[in-house]
């Protein structure tokens, strides 16, 4: 009994099979967040021919492509384009074609004439066709309908020349074991926090990594998201045995000086970023509420572990790394700019500067209390309400080492005023010459007015860097001295101040300082 089919394109894709496949692949896949990975495949293979013929040649780069046997010797390796058969899904009316070559059918063309005869050959799109002794030609755009004794296949074989990595081995064994290993670009990790505030001091933090793929299919692989910096020296140029670059300009490249240390000097989330308000607790640490997490250390990196991982080329996916429970605090922080030494901002008739208001941060800082670092990725802070989570800011969490703290802004606070003014309180003329120019040394006095609106107690944080020597503080202040190659006459400090404000109080921090301005 014959069934028609009407011809229409199948919603699939393409799916190349090797000709020679391992008996048994493990793969473990170490991911770093710079879009590139190091594989370590472990293969058994039918090396019985003293051979294995690997048709999937990776893109490795320069100088990471090695090959090592279980109980043997690799004689020798060898890139070349061979032509490879591979069989292909069917997607559309061609391929249904090409999967009937030398099989009997019925056509229908467009010009509603019906030919029965056997499918020759198909040349691009032009079909040869045999039909009672006599042979015709048409395009696969000219088929209306078909008909057929059996089924439609559904696969048909295609030959293509592709580039292969032939293996030599020294004995020649039906179960080889060998490793592949290789740094291949286009796969990466991008990590992703989310921070939900449970109350005034415990919070939950999630890790996500999502892990897109664009180099080949990963299956049921053991995948390590890495925590550092990677430095491959040569990660620019490919592996010749992978490359069909000519040798003058693979010469040329290799020798190119620029670009080795590209990723140094980023500061996004690619790259390692320290925590913006990066200090460690040496005491032991325990990973309490701690879910879903195997990481191990090594050198410099660390390394998330995941396994059983399953991801096509082309396709995307997120895995929960970790989740624990954290302390966290309310950080309330404003940061004032520093003063000029032009002359022209300390003339004669300086007696006091122009008020300014400071613009007050709300932030978090978290403990990291877990066994192992938190790498930089963006974090989502949230609160439940009524059982709801509510959105209450997106930041960049740095990379916080064990025992460290991070912290976390989460918008500004108009509940907090916070006014500074300065003026000038002695003026010591021709105090200092130096370099043909004589100089008068100011001293200054300025003044924080705060005022807390919260309904509650707060911790407020203020800095400000100065271009002179600091004297004194009515409150309890920590001043660094900043280092400078120049030989400038006056050095600058950073300060800061840690004010306890309880819910409604008003407070005054008055300072002063000394500097030296050309007259």
């Amino acid at each position: 009994m014959k069934t028609n089919y009407l011809i229409i394109s199948l919603l699939a894709f393409g799916l190349a099979l090797a000709g020679q496949h391992p008996i048994q692949a493990q793969q473990n896949v170490a991911v770093f967040k710079n879009g590139s990975a190091f594989f370590v495949n472990k293969m058994k293979v039918d090396a019985s021919k003293g051979f294995f013929l690997l048709e999937k040649v990776p893109a490795a780069t320069f100088g990471t492509l090695w090959l090592t046997a279980e109980n043997n010797t690799i004689k020798g390796t060898r890139s070349y384009m061979e032509e490879v058969a591979k069989k292909m899904k069917v997607t559309n009316k061609k391929g249904m074609v090409k999967a009937l070559i030398g099989k009997s059918a019925t056509f229908t063309l467009t010009n509603n004439k019906t030919y029965q005869g056997t499918i020759q050959r198909i040349d691009g799109s032009m079909i040869v066709f045999k039909t009672g002794g006599k042979w015709m030609t048409f395009t696969t755009d000219n088929i209306k309908m078909m008909e057929l004794g059996q089924a439609p296949a559904t696969q048909f074989v295609q030959k293509e020349k592709q580039r292969v990595l032939r293996i030599d081995f020294a004995q020649a064994r039906a179960n080889q074991t060998f490793e592949l290993m290789y740094l291949q670009k286009g796969i990466s990790w991008v990590p992703n926090y989310s921070v939900n505030l449970l109350n005034d001091k415990k919070a939950e933090i999630t890790l996500k990594a999502n892990l897109m793929n664009d180099v080949e299919d990963l299956k049921d692989a053991n995948i390590n998201f890495v925590v550092g910096v990677p430095n491959f020296a040569y990660d620019y140029l490919q592996s010749p045995v992978a490359s069909t670059q000519r040798v003058g300009d693979f010469i040329s490249r290799l020798n190119r000086t620029g670009g080795r240390f590209r990723s140094s000097t980023r500061a996004d989330i690619t790259a390692q970023q320290l925590s913006n308000n990066f200090s460690v607790n040496t005491t032991p640490v325990s990973g309490g509420g701690l879910q879903n997490l195997k990481g191990q250390s090594a050198e410099d990196l660390f390394f998330y572990n995941t396994s059983k991982i399953t991801l096509k080329k082309g396709d995307r996916a997120f895995y929960q790394i970790f989740k624990a429970k954290v302390n966290y605090e309310h950080v309330y922080e404003v940061s004032f700019s520093t003063n000029s030494d032009r002359r022209s901002s300390y003339s004669k008739s300086y007696s006091e500067g122009p008020q300014t208001v400071g613009q007050v941060w709300h932030s978090i800082r978290l403990e990291n209390k877990t066994p192992y670092p938190w790498t930089t990725g963006t974090a989502l802070i949230t609160k439940p309400i009524d059982g709801i989570a509510k959105p209450l800011s997106q930041d960049k969490l740095g990379y916080t080492p064990a025992g460290g703290k991070a912290k976390l802004r989460i918008t500004i606070s108009p509940n907090i005023n916070v006014k500074h003014a300065e003026r000038e309180l002695s003026r010591d003329e021709n105090k200092k010459r130096k370099d043909r120019y004589t100089y008068d040394l100011l001293t200054v006095e300025s003044k924080f007015e705060i005022k807390n609106y919260h309904n509650k107690d707060i911790k407020l944080n203020i800095s400000r860097s100065i271009t002179g020597e600091p004297i004194k503080s009515s409150a309890k202040w920590t001043t660094d001295k900043k280092f400078s190659v120049y030989n400038n006459i006056n050095l600058s400090h950073d300060l800061a101040w840690e004010v306890d404000l309880k819910k409604g109080e008003s407070k005054t921090i008055t300072y002063q300082y000394k500097i030296y301005v050309r007259r």
